[in-house]
């Protein structure tokens, strides 16, 4: 963990209990950006110069934390930012003292002395605030390690880094009420990119902001849309993990977003580091890390230092249940089943179903039971009716109600009718309006049990 003078290293095996095993002091900063490859950590500072930290981790677990070198080749001095590819084994400056701030790579064969590999040029990079960079082993792109930048004087840029010596820009991406383009970060198929602007927020009087890209063509990046908490809080750091956007978002602090529906990520927890207010101001949480095995995340917060956090269970019953068609109807009810939704962690699962109030129609509270009969309900009248489900979590985690399922009930039967005044050759037949309500025409048979007269004959007669 970065602090104004120090690097510090805080053991979390024991989430409850984290303790400090070992530091290294660097020249005062406003902050100080990590990263590890291997057993390495590199450490830059944004403005108190001294170039980039080399420290052993190898035997971090005794408690050993040792500085290697003070890297200041070719006359490094401050970094904004520092990213490292661990699959090809290169270390990436962002924003340094060095080549106007563009992206500057590094051979780490010998992760105690980085060796320059290659910068992007001047006609074709800008400034570069924080990447993200990766190599692709499956797909068009698949051999190419490919940096996505984010860069505040431009947007997003994205370049084929695979041959350090000739850096290709494949796109340049700009977007509505861009300010700060701050971070990003891809989602674990590489099929979106998700950024941070750290300056919309406050130069558009918008709530926290972020931007969902479609990547899948490189060459040609789609915003496909945005989302947000709905707060007023700068947005800075964030991770995609296992299915989940974990922003760190000042003051705000910590927020969840399950991005099942990629270019719609739905907020679904949240931890708040800076409980004075949720304005746009530089307080509160500055990044997190998701990454641990265990679950265990990690939070760094500029006034309240560390915070180590987890999630539990976050995720509602998958999938969410929908009502089968068709609903079994009879004169005054309606029968309907949900579609099962399995939860794992947290059993057993609830299902809520809601009507839309009509004729009587009712909900059905919480239950197991997926089957639900609305009783007591009109003849021939149309409802409709959606489900959700819940897990047993504390609070519980629910679905989205489904879209609505139609149901009708049937018509009343006719009431039977009944024969009056008879004489030798007439009979009354009376049928009661009043148990009848909606039929308007009535079919009658007659026939006769003579054998003499074994003929009958059909009338039909509307009622009135």
């Amino acid at each position: 963990m970065g602090l104004s003078n120090k690097l510090v290293v805080v053991e979390v095996s024991d989430p409850d209990n984290p303790t400090i095993v070992g530091q290294i002091s660097h020249t005062n900063t406003l902050w100080a950006d990590i990263k590890v490859y291997l057993d390495r950590c590199y450490v830059v500072n944004d403005n108190g110069g001294g170039g980039m930290d080399v420290v052993d981790l190898s035997d971090v677990d005794n408690g050993n934390v040792t500085l290697v070198q003070r890297f200041t080749g070719g006359g490094l001095s401050t970094s904004h930012n520092v990213a490292i590819d661990e699959e090809s084994g290169f270390l990436y400056l962002c924003g340094s003292n060095l080549n106007g701030g563009r992206l500057i790579a590094y051979d780490l064969s010998n992760p105690d002395a980085p060796v320059f590999a290659g910068q992007v040029s001047g006609n074709v990079g800008a400034n570069v605030h924080d990447a993200q960079i990766v190599t692709y082993t499956s797909g068009p792109y698949a051999g190419r390690q490919i940096a996505f930048c984010a860069n505040p004087s431009v947007g997003l840029d994205i370049y084929d880094v695979t041959i350090k010596s000739s850096i290709i820009r494949l796109s340049r991406t700009s977007y509505p009420m861009r300010n700060i383009p701050h971070q990003c970060w891809l989602s674990e198929d590489r099929s979106h990119l998700y950024l941070g602007d750290e300056g919309d927020e406050t130069s558009f009087a918008i709530s926290t902001r972020t931007l969902v890209f479609d990547v899948s063509d490189l060459e040609n990046p789609v915003l496909a849309n945005t989302f947000t908490s709905g707060l007023a809080a700068i947005d800075h750091n964030m991770y995609f993990h296992n299915g989940f956007i974990y922003e760190a978002n000042y003051t705000t602090g910590l927020r969840i977003f399950q991005a099942t529906d990629p270019v719609n990520p739905v907020e679904v927890a949240w931890f708040d580091t800076y409980p004075g207010n949720n304005n746009s101001s530089f307080n509160g949480a500055w990044s997190v890390y998701p990454f641990f095995p265990s679950g265990t995340i990690i939070v760094s917060d500029l006034n309240r230092g560390l915070f180590v956090l987890r999630a539990g269970d976050i995720l509602a019953p998958e999938p969410s249940p929908t009502i089968v068609l068709p609903i079994v109807a009879t004169e005054t009810t309606l029968q309907m089943t949900a579609t099962i939704a399995i939860e794992g962690e947290n059993p057993p699962v609830e299902y809520f179903f809601k009507s839309n109030g009509t004729a009587g129609s009712s909900d059905r509270d919480w239950d197991t039971d997926p089957t639900y009969i609305d009783t007591g309900l009109s003849p021939d009248i149309g409802y409709v009716y959606r489900v959700m489900a819940r897990d047993s979590a504390d609070p519980p985690n629910e679905t989205n109600l489904s879209p609505y399922a139609p149901g009708r009930t049937h018509a009343a039967v006719p009431g039977a009718p009944f024969l009056s005044n008879p004489t030798e050759s007439t009979l009354e037949i009376e049928i009661d309006p009043a148990s009848n309500p909606r039929v308007t025409t009535f079919a009658v048979q007659c026939t006769s049990t003579s054998p003499a007269d074994p003929t009958w004959s059909d009338m039909y007669v509307n009622a009135t």
